[in-house]
């Protein structure tokens, strides 16, 4: 399912994401330590195992790592202004937001999204958010949007704006992608382009 996914933060390495492909690691120090079983490694594997898990443990507990519990699960900052300007969006419609916003948002909203779709109808943000690539790559994204009125502001609620779009022509998850990447669209077309 990973490698035949069409989303690239599925299948590329040295995404942060590694929740996708940790699975493949546990499973092989697992084969791994089975195989030292095997060959009468017990000692050094329980040794092994023991390491593993302290350091396991310590990199989930540790604020820096993308992984950890709180990045995901922080309130939306501001939170009321927040919770306004998601209200203005149906609950059926096709919504883009920050990262961390989108896990907030999700359950409730099927058609939520981090990445910008053709079918994407609206768009949540933040013009301050703390995050360089908000900066780097979808503000810029946004400001192009707003030049050629594919996209305009129908509210702000202290510096977070809500969009509207004009849904652009083509397949609603096809060509979702993250603002300024364009090479990585498919896993085929990103095989095709290293040949």
């Amino acid at each position: 399912l990973v490698l035949l996914s069409s989303d690239p933060i599925a299948w590329r390495m040295g995404s942060h994401y590694a929740a996708i492909y940790a699975p493949w690691l546990v499973l092989g120090s697992v084969a791994t330590l089975v195989a030292w079983e095997r060959a009468r490694m017990a000692e050094r594997a329980r040794t092994f195992a023991r390491i593993a898990t302290v350091l396991c443990a310590l990199v989930l507990v540790t604020p820096f790592n993308p992984m950890h519990v709180a990045h995901y699960l922080r309130a939306v900052a501001p939170h009321d202004a927040a919770e306004r300007a998601l209200a203005l969006v149906p609950r059926d419609a096709a919504l883009v937001t920050h990262d961390e916003w989108f896990v907030h948002v999700a359950a409730d909203r099927p058609h939520a999204s981090v990445f910008f779709c053709p079918a994407t109808r609206y768009a949540v943000y933040r013009d301050d958010y703390p995050n360089g690539y908000f900066h780097d790559e979808i503000a810029p994204e946004i400001a192009r949007e707003l030049s050629s009125h594919q996209m305009r502001v129908i509210a702000t609620f202290d510096r977070i704006h809500v969009y509207e779009r004009r849904p652009g022509a083509g397949p609603s998850i096809e060509r979702c992608i993250t603002p300024g990447d364009t090479r990585y669209t498919t896993l085929p077309n990103a095989l095709r382009d290293a040949r």
